[in-house]
């Protein structure tokens, strides 16, 4: 019996203990399965610090009724997460957290700006499918995304569009923060302000911008249609930015301030206007390689220019490798100077880049400015900078035309060839083709291998057979078929033929419908097709071949007797 009371008294002081040791009860975490309809919710760990993940599940506009308690909902147990309400609830939360998109949703209208004030990766479901749209009236906070200091923001596969504030900057997006922009489009946002800045996007001071695989585009301000940047640094790699416009002031595309360093990559900077200058481009500092710079437009007084890029460098460096500077326009401007490069101050280099074709003057280099030839450039007419390219073709490594005798680089239009940006091919029997140098770079803007060496065309001395500019001419296919000329129908086992710069000739069969394809054809060039075939006749073609080329028809005359 004393044993018996010994083990009771044992026992219960264990399961005293074992309560004593308990946390309380709102503090127990209870893992069973509710029915409590909260949103798509992920917490992740790193570093200790929980990281959530909320999916956004309804266009309206809610906002999150308790922020900070880790569920996205606009309303207690309704299950209903706007973007808004998930911006609002990451905001609170500390770490990293994501924001999804359900596949349904493809508009979302924001009345007014949404302020991001903590590290958010917001992730679309593709810019075609997925638009973030201002519906509110123009006002200071009419733009669509205000990013605080000192936070980071990546965005991702969507649309931002009809932004635009009425007083202010950033009609899309304003930053202090660092900014990550990929695969998406900044489109159709209008600043009404008279002295606002970035159409598209305001960087701050402070503030630091990646752009990847980006289109800005359509956009208006007073000054810096497209893009305004006062931050450290910005790069822009693969992107386009195109059409947009400065109504009052300067920078049409883009208009990066003083001591900002930029470096912009395999991008098209097109089609943008300026009412006073820098149509395409403002610039002190930086590094632009396989760039094409095309079709900008400076609208300014005879004081104005810069129609592609106007650059005042100071103390400070631009250098431009590989890039296609050709068909800006500073109409007004010294009667028609400071077209493509308008150099105002401090130092210039040009690597591998064409500067020609633009309407008028192709570089204006002011006062003391310098302007540095690292070799293999074309340039159309060298007017203002005769020291630094004396005409020739070449003259040292420089193919260089004079305002008398304008040297055309023979760029096809502007047009898609691959790559987020359009680019320009050459026309058959271009002087940029193997006549540079790839200083290192081993694709073009398009991301097309580079070099490729012509075996039929001469290289400059000390290069490597690369073409001068953004774009690097391949090898091709060339394809078509051959019909008969009654009814149309499909001729097999023709043989079709042409000759290359080489003098070898390269000879197909059509295949049982008729169809042929050459492969490995250098572009850029103009080839004589003929084809033949038992009982037919066939006119030879003549076909420009600038890339891949489609659709090459050999029509056979009437069937010869026998």
């Amino acid at each position: 019996m004393k044993d018996y009371l010994k083990i009771l008294v044992l026992l219960k002081v264990v399961v005293l203990s074992a309560v004593l040791a308990m946390p309380a009860q709102d503090s127990l975490r209870d893992d069973s399965e509710t029915e409590e309809p909260t949103v798509d919710y992920e917490v992740k760990e790193n570093a200790g610090v929980e990281l959530a993940t909320f999916s956004v599940n309804n266009n309206g506009e809610g906002t999150d009724i308790t922020p900070g308690n880790g569920v996205c909902e606009t309303a207690n147990g309704n299950g209903v997460c706007t973007l808004r309400a998930a911006i609002g609830e990451a905001n609170v939360l500390a770490g990293d957290d994501v924001i999804n998109f359900d596949p349904g949703i493809t508009s979302i209208s924001v009345n007014g700006q949404i302020v991001i004030t903590s590290n958010i990766t917001i992730n679309g479901t593709g810019a075609g499918s997925l638009t973030i749209q201002n519906i509110a009236t123009p006002s200071a906070t009419s733009r669509v995304f205000d990013i605080t200091a000192g936070d980071t923001v990546i965005i991702s596969n969507l649309t931002i569009s009809n932004g635009g504030v009425s007083t202010g900057d950033g009609g899309a997006i304003r930053t202090t923060g660092i900014l990550t922009l990929n695969n998406c489009v900044i489109a159709n946002n209008v600043n009404t302000g008279a002295s606002s800045n970035g159409g598209g996007i305001r960087g701050n001071a402070g503030s630091i911008i990646n752009i990847n695989n980006t289109v800005i585009s359509n956009n208006r301000s007073a000054n810096s249609g497209g893009l305004s940047f006062a931050g450290s640094d910005i790069t822009v790699t693969n992107s386009a930015i195109r059409d947009n416009a400065a109504t009052t002031g300067n920078g049409g595309g883009a208009n990066i301030a003083a001591g900002s360093f930029v470096s912009i990559s395999s991008t098209t900077i097109s089609g943008n206007t300026a009412v006073n200058s820098s149509g395409g481009l403002f610039i002190t500092r930086g590094t632009l390689s396989n760039v094409t710079i095309s079709g900008n437009t400076a609208n300014g007084t005879a004081a104005n220019g810069g129609g592609g890029a106007r650059i005042q460098a100071g103390a400070n460096m631009v250098s431009f490798v590989a890039c296609t500077i050709t068909n800006n326009s500073a109409p007004n401007a010294a009667t028609g100077a400071r077209s493509g490069i308008w150099h105002e101050t401090g130092t210039v280099n040009l690597s591998n880049t064409i500067v020609a074709a633009n309407i008028a003057q192709d570089i204006q280099r002011d006062g003391t400015a310098v302007i540095t030839s690292v070799g293999f450039n074309l340039i159309g007419e060298n007017t203002s900078v005769t020291t630094e390219f004396p005409d020739g073709l070449p003259n040292g490594t420089n193919y260089v035309g004079t305002d008398a005798s304008p040297l055309n680089p023979n760029l096809a239009p502007l047009s898609d060839n691959g790559g987020t940006g359009q680019t320009h091919p050459f026309l058959p029997d271009s002087i940029a083709v193997d006549k540079g140098n790839s200083f290192a770079l081993t694709t073009d803007q398009r991301g097309l291998t580079r070099p490729v060496d012509f075996a039929g065309r001469t290289n400059t001395a000390g290069g490597n057979g690369a073409d001068i500019g953004a774009f690097e001419a391949q090898l091709v296919t060339v394809s078509g078929r051959v019909i008969e000329s009654i009814d149309g129908g499909l001729i097999a086992h023709a043989i079709v033929y042409y000759t290359d710069s080489n003098g070898i000739t390269h000879s197909v069969k059509t295949n049982s419908f008729g169809y042929f394809q050459f492969k490995n054809v250098e572009s850029a060039q103009a080839y004589a097709f003929a084809a033949k075939a038992k009982h037919y006749s066939f006119l030879p073609l003549l076909v420009y071949v600038v890339s891949d080329t489609d659709g090459v028809i050999f029509t056979g005359m009437e069937p010869v007797p026998f």
